[in-house]
């Protein structure tokens, strides 16, 4: 089961993916919830690179329930709203 967390200011809230499944290894579930903090960066340096590599993390190994995918698609439409249009 993977539960969704917001900490952090009112001005910068963090979103991380927390997972209680023992199919989604510790260091992963790290790696994508640093990787999602790079996409959100303004510096579009961060970002590319951060696309490709969860790409390649959600590759290796997909989501375990519609519960992940839902809070992942949802951290991923938070950073997408706000980029400016």
């Amino acid at each position: 089961m993977l539960i969704f967390e917001e900490n952090g200011t009112c001005d910068q809230p963090v979103s991380t993916l927390v997972s209680h499944d023992e199919h989604w290894a510790e260091t992963s579930l790290t790696g994508l919830n640093i990787l999602l903090n790079l996409l959100s960066h303004s510096n579009v340096l961060f970002c590319g690179p951060a696309s490709v590599r969860i790409h390649s993390l959600l590759d290796s190994r997909p989501l375990n329930s519609r519960e992940e995918a839902a809070c992942f698609l949802s951290n991923v439409n938070k950073i997408f709203s706000t980029i400016p249009q």
